[in-house]
């Protein structure tokens, strides 16, 4: 799926795929300054809003 982002073609994360970018992101953030977990609560907010193509230029199935 990272590749097809890269190269151009079309990627959809699946709900495992959010589900691992949020559990990497808590991660960060459990040993991360407040200013960087400021920073993952806005990007997970975004997530759940459905704003994926903002930071990775694909989009994610509904189904998570």
């Amino acid at each position: 799926m990272i590749e097809a982002a890269v190269t151009g073609q079309p990627a959809i994360l699946t709900p495992a795929d959010v589900a691992d970018i949020e559990d990497l992101l808590e991660a960060f953030a459990a040993k991360g300054s407040p200013k960087l977990k400021s920073t993952i609560q806005k990007i997970e907010s975004d997530f759940h809003q459905g704003k994926f193509a903002t930071y990775f230029g694909i989009d994610a199935e509904d189904s998570y």
